[in-house]
C-alpha cells in the first residue's frame, strides 16, 4: 500500500511539475509573439515614414527641377516662338520617330495609292476606328505609362 501510495504521488507530482511547466512555456511563448508583434509594428511604421520621407524628397526635388527649367526656358521663349508643323507631318514624325526622310517615304505612300485606293481607303477606316476605341485608347496609354 505504501509502495502505490508514493507511486501516486510522484505521479501527482510529475504531473504538477509539467503542467508548471507547460504553463512557463505558453507565458513565454506569449511573451515573444507579443514582443515580436510589436517589433513588427515598429519596423512597418518605419518604414512608411521612410517611404513617406523619399516621397516628399523626390516632390520637392521634381519641383525644385521643374522651376529651374521653367527659369532656364523662358528666356528662350520670349525670343522665338516655337515652330509648328503641319498635321501630318507631325503624325508621322510621333508615329514614326525613326524615319528620317519624311518626302520620300510619303511620296512613294502616293505613288502607291492609286493602284490600291480602296485598300488603303479601308486601312484609315480601320486605324480611325482603332483611334476611337476607348480600351485601345486605355491600353496604348498604359502601354506608354509602363514604358517610361
Amino acid at each position: 500500500k505504501q509502495w502505490y501510495q508514493r507511486r501516486v504521488r510522484g505521479t501527482v507530482f510529475a504531473i504538477i511539475v509539467m503542467a508548471i511547466v507547460v504553463t512557463l512555456l505558453i507565458f513565454k511563448y506569449r511573451e515573444n509573439s507579443q514582443r515580436l508583434t510589436e517589433q513588427s509594428e515598429v519596423t512597418k511604421k518605419k518604414m512608411h515614414d521612410l517611404e513617406s520621407q523619399v516621397a516628399r524628397e523626390c516632390k520637392d526635388a521634381f519641383t525644385e527641377l521643374q522651376m529651374m527649367v521653367m527659369n532656364d526656358v523662358s528666356p528662350i521663349s520670349d525670343l522665338t516662338s516655337l515652330p509648328f508643323l503641319d498635321f501630318s507631318t507631325y503624325a508621322y514624325k510621333v508615329l514614326f520617330p525613326n524615319i528620317e526622310d519624311f518626302q520620300r517615304s510619303t511620296s512613294r505612300f502616293h505613288a502607291a495609292a492609286p493602284n490600291n485606293r480602296a485598300a488603303v481607303i479601308a486601312g484609315l477606316k480601320d486605324f480611325h476606328t482603332l483611334l476611337t476605341s476607348e480600351p485601345f485608347i486605355l491600353n496604348f496609354i498604359q502601354t506608354l505609362e509602363q514604358q517610361t
